[in-house]
């Protein structure tokens, strides 16, 4: 009976983590004042998606994109050259999701910056 159990315990909690091991979100290459598309497998929409500091994933947001539908999402850098940040992206049943650390690369457009501009290193 024990065994039994054990069983089916273990293949449930397998079951489960590989559902939440399926949704996950890219890492893409953005560029100062740019577009830049960021894309994510799919999960239970809405998402909620944020831009967030990469030496303080669960501080403050650097930029919050709002809530989406879809799987994907183009996004204009307004982040200064140099910034270091991580994608974070939450569904409606709160499975999270993050990408790897990002740095924001140069440009010569500074077009998109204003003295707001969040900025980490």
């Amino acid at each position: 009976m024990f065994a039994t159990l054990f069983s089916v315990t273990l293949f449930v909690a397998l079951a489960i983590q590989g559902v939440f091991a399926d949704f996950t979100i890219d890492t893409p290459s953005p560029i100062q004042c740019t577009g830049v598309q960021i894309t994510w497998s799919a999960s239970s929409p809405p998402y909620n998606l944020l831009v967030v500091p990469a030496d303080d994933p669960c501080g403050e947001a650097l930029v919050d994109l709002g809530q989406q539908t879809g799987l994907s999402y183009q996004w204009n850098v307004a982040l200064a050259a140099g910034t270091a940040a991580v994608l974070f992206i939450e569904d409606s049943q709160g499975n999270e999701a993050w990408s790897g650390t990002m740095t924001v690369g140069a440009s010569s457009d500074s077009s998109c910056l204003t003295s707001t501009t969040p900025a980490t290193s």
